[in-house]
């Protein structure tokens, strides 16, 4: 597979695995908003570079408007999709280098073990999780739904209206439940336990469904 066949199957297996690993939020109209904004618009957003960019420069006018707190907290997560394309990269080098003929999950996971970058993919899960919560505090902020319509013009202006509508989109979406404790668990707890079974290290796996919670111990092998 050339290097751009292997990006698209990987960006679109990758979008396929959080649909199916976190099926349960997805189909809990409690959690659909927030699942389906999460997965699809923070990771798996066709545009998400152009977004980004957009990020970059109206984070100025952005902290004027919204406070240091709340575009630091933005700066995470540009530093979340930074990092998750230098490891999809990496990843899609690996892969060439395998020479792999057709994608299949396990010379993904394959090719994902043998670029040993274990501390970086925990990096990730913790911008992850750094990103939930940052939009439940964002939804839940007195005034912020005010501040984010101050924001609009300057967006106008910097020609980044897609980073505004990615923002407010995410205020309104995120709203829609008290608290992101039980989701943000769950995506904790799954992806190092996926994490951890790829490298071959003992995890104690909690599986948080949104109706029961399961334990699971897997074995410890050398990474």
């Amino acid at each position: 597979m050339d290097r751009e066949a292997l990006l698209t199957a990987v960006m679109t297996y990758q979008i396929e695995r959080l649909r199916r690993d976190y099926d349960d939020f997805l189909r809990d109209p409690k959690w659909t908003v927030v699942g389906e904004f999460f997965f699809s618009r923070v990771y798996g957003c066709p545009d998400k570079k152009e977004r980004d960019q957009a990020g970059r420069r109206i984070f100025d006018s952005a902290r004027k408007v919204l406070g240091a707190e709340i575009t630091g907290n933005l700066a995470k997560l540009l530093e979340l999709n930074e990092l998750t394309d230098r490891l999809d990269q990496r990843l899609i080098d690996k892969m060439a280098e395998m020479g792999v003929p057709k994608f299949t999950e396990e010379a993904y996971e394959q090719a994902y073990r043998l670029c040993d970058n274990y501390d970086d993919r925990r990096r990730q899960i913790d911008l992850i999780l750094d990103g939930l919560k940052y939009f439940h505090r964002l939804a839940f902020t007195p005034g912020l739904g005010v501040a984010l319509a101050l924001l609009r013009p300057y967006a106008a202006i910097k020609k980044a209206t897609l980073i505004y509508d990615f923002l407010r989109d995410g205020y309104l979406g995120f709203r829609t439940v008290r608290s992101i404790t039980l989701f943000a668990d769950a995506t904790r707890d799954r992806e190092v336990a996926r994490l951890d079974r790829i490298y071959g290290r003992r995890t104690d796996q909690i599986i948080i469904r949104t109706g029961r919670t399961t334990r699971r111990t897997t074995r410890r092998q050398n990474p």
